[in-house]
């Protein structure tokens, strides 16, 4: 067995299409009246899903070689890298199937810079589906008392208190992590 770490180039041509289940969590947070941007859209499986519920989509994608599935009429291809190019304006909702994503932090930032309203992803948890509000700010990890959180830079934990009880997962930025990078 290799140990050796992949590069973030190997971690990019990876494709594997989720689950069922995976895709059915990640089309529950779409809404009718949704501009959807799926970064990292593979095969455009889940895009041709997503476009019979919502008014439209915009399916980014490096690879062309994944990009041989018909489309349904509401669905726009962008062939690129979306670590570099410019992401459409008019989003409401982005979504990020890509468990192994080592670039969250940056598709945040540029999701938040074109001001879109949620992120439908398991970046952060492998498998967990989440929504993450864009708008809302994220607390400063030095002010979380303790509990599980999820930090802007794509890291989660559990930060310790003995007598925390409550188990939601609290946004956070400039988490321990944040700074090791």
């Amino acid at each position: 067995m290799n140990n050796v770490p992949r590069t973030d180039a190997e971690w990019e041509a990876m494709f594997a299409p989720y689950d069922d289940q995976t895709y059915s969590d990640a089309l529950a947070f779409l809404k009718p009246n949704d501009i959807v941007l799926d970064i990292g859209a593979g095969d455009l499986r889940f895009a041709n899903q997503a476009a019979a519920r919502v008014e439209y989509i915009f399916a980014i994608e490096q690879r062309a070689e994944l990009l041989q599935n018909r489309v349904a009429p509401n669905i726009q291809v962008i062939h690129a890298d979306a670590r570099r190019v410019e992401f459409p304006k008019n989003i409401s909702a982005a979504i990020l199937l890509m468990r192994h994503c080592r670039h969250f932090s940056l598709y945040r930032e540029k999701l938040k810079a074109v001001r879109c309203n949620k992120l439908i992803t398991n970046a952060r948890w492998g498998m967990h589906v989440e929504v993450i509000d864009l708008r809302a700010p994220p607390l400063s990890f030095v002010n979380l008392a303790g509990g599980w959180y999820a930090c802007a830079c794509g890291s989660v934990g559990f930060k310790e208190n003995i007598t925390f009880t409550h188990s939601e997962i609290t946004q956070v930025k400039n988490c321990p992590v944040c700074f090791e990078n």
